[in-house]
């Protein structure tokens, strides 16, 4: 192998066709990081490549890393996840995953790559072999949010840093819930929420520690902690992306959550 030269192992996220015989291949390695790479004539010849240049591929890849496009210069599967290709529910669960990671993640390489590797590896692995459900889709959000560097404050207040806790001494128990703001990226103590000049959804306070848990350890979301954690989280990533992945879009039209 040339020294200029890399074989890394890492997922397909995205795929597609250039030109009227290379494909453009994005992946998340485990060493290099995200790439975006070129796969020339990879249309015309299976011989480099093996079928590997697919979403939802665990492969091992060879790299010639440059400015721009990275040069792909060849593949081989490791693992194919094909309980994800034949069920439609895992492909709508699993694109979104792969989408979302796209576009949270940026090009190259740091110290959080290879944990996002894995963090994504994980995803995959349960969504081929378990039933899949916006539990473990919460958990993978809140937890790339966080290897982004991107993560919500669901305990302090956002304002004033003072830590939260459910405001005992309001009317109602609706009146008792933590205001949460997409745009300001996370909740105001009861005095902050006063001054706030800004669209507040209010959520429950086992519903915000459920949410931190997820962040480093598998939780149970009851059913009240799945609606409510809909209702911040995916417009929290909205706003930090600066658009509502239509993955995501398709994902609630299909599964109704």
């Amino acid at each position: 192998m040339k020294m200029n030269e890399n074989t890394t192992r890492g997922l397909v996220i995205k795929c597609s066709d250039y030109g009227e015989s290379d494909k453009i291949v994005t992946f998340i390695s485990r060493d290099l990081g995200k790439i975006r790479g070129i796969a020339k004539g990879a249309r015309r010849s299976l011989k480099r490549f093996g079928g590997c240049l697919e979403q939802f591929s665990l492969v091992d890849m060879v790299v010639r890393p440059r400015d721009g496009l990275s040069l792909l210069l060849e593949g081989k599967v490791i693992r194919n996840y094909k309980k994800i290709k034949a069920d439609i529910d895992k492909i709508f669960y699993g694109t979104y995953l792969l989408d979302l990671t796209n576009s949270l993640v940026g090009d190259g390489h740091d110290d959080n790559m290879k944990d996002i590797f894995h963090l994504l590896l994980s995803a995959l692995e349960t969504l081929e072999e378990c039933e899949y459900d916006e539990g473990c889709l919460r958990e993978y959000e809140v937890r790339i949010l966080s290897k982004v560097g991107y993560m919500p404050s669901f305990l302090n207040c956002i304002s004033c840093g003072k830590e939260v806790e459910p405001y005992r001494n309001r009317i109602s128990t609706m009146d008792m819930n933590i205001g949460f703001s997409s745009s300001k990226g996370g909740v105001f103590c009861e005095l902050c929420e006063k001054r706030v000049d800004d669209r507040l959804e209010f959520i429950s306070f086992g519903t915000l520690k459920t949410l931190e848990a997820a962040t480093h350890k598998k939780v149970s979301f009851t059913r009240h902690a799945l609606l409510e954690s809909g209702k911040i989280i995916p417009p929290f990533i909205s706003h930090r992306l600066g658009k509502r992945l239509k993955s995501l879009d398709f994902l609630e039209r299909v599964k109704g959550i």
